[in-house]
């Protein structure tokens, strides 16, 4: 059965006078190449859904398109971070998603309270507003649900762009997830630079 989003989380701390609330997921974490993006969204108090907001996974390329363009008329404030290939190698992925995520909020305006898409993330250096995190929030929070098809949506367009420069591996299609076309390519042509070194070791 489909789980849709809801403003229940969002409700209940804007009902505690916490206006800024931002919902935070990432794109691309299990990727072979390419960025780690993440999404970042603040609606006001009052928000209205969105008609077929959800986890972006679960959306046409079409849809999400679509629905980006109206997340981003309806937001108060919007953002994306990346954590890019080179911070992914020197740091691993944890580290470039945290960068990404601080990334993100410091081009956000007043933000209160952070809803997270995911597990805990371990203390961080960074000093971000307090937390919570929710297990399949895109599928739960209608601002996690918004920030995963903005992250979806831009990393998309960024893989695809690269794809032009690298046609071999197939980044139009499979946005450089590791699917079949893209290992029989690493292992006929190997790797580039927008590949993650530690994510190719039993490939190469």
């Amino acid at each position: 059965m489909r789980q849709n989003p809801t403003l229940n989380f969002e409700q209940s701390l804007w009902n505690q006078g916490l206006t800024h609330v931002a919902g935070i997921d990432e794109v691309g974490r299990g990727c072979l190449a390419g960025p780690i993006v993440v999404g970042a969204v603040i609606f006001e108090p009052g928000t209205k859904m969105i008609a077929g907001v959800r986890d972006s996974k679960m959306l046409s390329t079409e849809q999400r398109v679509s629905l980006a363009e109206q997340i981003k008329e309806q937001a108060l404030h919007y953002t994306i971070g990346v954590g890019s290939v080179e911070l992914i190698n020197d740091q691993g992925i944890v580290p470039a998603l945290k960068c990404a995520i601080n990334l993100a909020l410091t081009q956000l305006k007043s933000c209160q309270r952070l809803l997270i898409d995911g597990r805990p993330l371990t203390s961080s250096e960074y000093q971000w507003p307090e937390t919570e995190y929710i297990i399949k929030g895109d599928k739960k929070s209608y601002s996690i649900a918004a920030a995963s098809i903005l992250a979806k949506v831009y990393r998309d367009h960024l893989m695809k762009q690269l794809a032009e420069e690298f046609p071999e591996y197939g980044w139009d299609r499979n946005v450089g997830y590791g699917t079949k076309e893209h290992r029989q390519a690493l292992r006929k042509i190997g790797k580039c630079e927008h590949h993650r070194e530690l994510f190719l070791r039993k490939i190469l």
